[in-house]
């Protein structure tokens, strides 16, 4: 059976509509069309981020803008802190480690938000040597939102950039860019954007496009100034665009921006609530706590006596659900269902229904219905 009910925490559902934006014929790149779209776009994600800060795009998944973040804002022997209580955490560490950049790696507990006090001690400690924090905002391996506010606000020094990887948050997740202090972001189209993957968003501070000027490490796709210089003297793109993810792109801000991003965060935090009711009355065991859940993806403990892979497999092949698993040191305990992007009560309700069918299957005690029912009952009384 083919997949019918993508419920990863990306790739996303892509509307029809949207597909149809993105299958028109593609035109040049370096002509008035583009130009004009490139602007659209690039003024409607800065609403979005809720940003002054400049906006670029990358034809790559949101790793690559990760990377291009790193490469710009630092030079070998930086010090930075990474922030890691999940897989991408890591990732966003061992990017850094691979430009020779001198990392100091602050682990918190998976499924866990971090310790602020903790976290001021490494800060004060290192001043106005730290070049840098990174963070991921949602950490999509554990679900967890990170405190991006509370954490801006612990440097000592103006010249200490922060790098987030909002590639799960961005759209649904509340994101001050500017009033947050954040000095680069990044996003991926696969995600709550429900486009699919290989474009990249990265906004900089002016802060860090001064960092920009400065960075030692070497660089030749990713080299922001090379895509700024485009965009203020040409309103181009330096390299080949993904012309049709940037049609899909703009049909998307317009359709956000006309429900609200607020009521999108909204519907986003709606779902999340909606799934954890649903897993609890199911009898299952929620990975974190309400108070560090994001809105987009939610991760369960696997069953005790259950399989995961066969229950992956039963789900797949005989409802058409895909739910992901765990990634690094959660693999095999956990499984993870995302809701974001074009997500709406009848899908997760189906999941949730495959979900109590194969765990039954499987011969897992519950009681079928009790969490759809539960589902249910939620969203006409509990939202």
């Amino acid at each position: 059976m083919e997949t019918k009910y993508l419920a990863l925490p990306g790739p996303t559902y892509v509307e029809p509509d949207v597909l149809l934006e993105m299958s028109k014929p593609i035109f040049n790149h370096r002509n008035s069309k583009f130009k004009e779209l490139l602007i659209d776009v690039t003024e409607k994600t800065k609403k979005l981020l809720m940003t002054e800060n400049e906006v670029f795009f990358l034809t790559s998944s949101g790793t690559g803008a990760m990377e291009c973040a790193v490469v710009n804002c630092f030079s070998r022997g930086d010090k930075v802190l990474a922030l890691i209580n999940g897989s991408f955490g890591q990732r966003f560490a061992d990017i850094a480690k691979q430009y020779e950049v001198e990392v100091i790696e602050h682990h918190g507990t998976w499924g866990k938000g971090f310790d602020q006090e903790k976290i001021k001690e490494i800060i004060n400690e290192h001043g106005d040597s730290l070049k840098g924090i990174t963070i991921v905002h949602c950490e999509t391996s554990t679900g967890v939102l990170n405190d991006i506010k509370s954490i801006s606000e612990l440097r000592v020094s103006e010249d200490t950039l922060l790098l987030v990887d909002g590639i799960s948050s961005i759209g649904a997740e509340s994101v001050e860019t500017d009033q947050w202090g954040i000095d680069v972001i990044l996003t991926g189209s696969q995600k709550v954007l429900a486009l699919p993957p290989g474009l990249a968003i990265i906004a900089f501070s002016h802060k860090a496009l001064l960092a920009c000027e400065n960075s030692k490490l070497p660089k030749y796709y990713w080299d922001i100034k090379t895509y700024r210089k485009f965009y203020k003297e040409k309103k181009e793109t330096p390299y080949t665009p993904a012309i049709p993810l940037y049609t899909g792109l703009l049909k998307q801000l317009k359709e956000l921006e006309s429900k609200g991003f607020e009521k999108e965060i909204e519907k986003h935090k709606n779902i999340s609530n909606m799934v954890r009711t649903a897993i609890r009355a199911m009898g299952l065991e929620l990975l974190n706590d309400d108070h560090v859940s994001a809105n987009t993806v939610t991760p369960i403990l696997v069953p005790e006596g259950i399989d995961l892979k066969e229950m992956r497999t039963i789900l797949l092949k005989k409802y058409g659900v895909d739910v992901a698993g765990g990634q690094g040191k959660l693999e095999g305990q956990i499984f993870r269902i995302g809701h974001l992007g074009n997500v709406e009560p009848l899908f997760v309700i189906s999941v949730l229904a495959a979900l109590e069918m194969t765990l039954k299957e499987l011969g897992h005690p519950l009681e079928i219905g009790t969490g759809v029912k539960a589902a249910q009952e939620f969203w006409f009384d509990g939202k």
